[in-house]
């Protein structure tokens, strides 16, 4: 039986492997997603950190924000894509996950002009989120 995880990521190369972007971050969690309540202890969140977010932030979108922004600090580099959507299936939020794969692969098929332009409308660098450079 094949891996879930290799299977949905197929085709998607070392994007996988990157770091989480902010504008997916908004992305993910501006979508109508699953109840995503035991995602943090996945992502090796501890339990003070995650009340301490669930205290501060009332709207379940803004949790979520909070979980990945906190995750994405603690981890840097680490906070890869390949690990949300593994954590996503280990949670069975399969939907999720494969939301994430569609950004993704939404983003791999536009063209390199469009990002740029992108890019220098928010004010970044082409090529580069603002968390690259943390």
């Amino acid at each position: 039986m094949a891996d879930p995880l290799e299977e949905l990521t197929a085709g998607l190369g070392d994007t996988v492997d990157g770091q989480v972007t902010d504008s997916h971050v908004d992305e993910i969690t501006g979508s109508n997603l699953e109840d995503w309540r035991s995602l943090p202890s996945h992502l090796e969140l501890d339990r003070i950190v995650v009340n301490d977010i669930k205290r501060d932030y009332s709207v379940e979108k803004e949790r979520r924000k909070g979980f990945l922004m906190l995750w994405k600090e603690r981890k840097g580099n680490g906070a890869t894509y390949r690990r949300l959507v593994a954590a996503l299936l280990r949670i069975e939020s399969r939907q999720d996950a494969e939301y994430i794969v569609t950004l993704l692969r939404r983003d791999q098929l536009q063209p390199p002009s469009l990002s740029a332009q992108q890019a220098s409308a928010s004010g970044e660098a082409p090529g580069l989120s603002s968390s690259e450079g943390l």
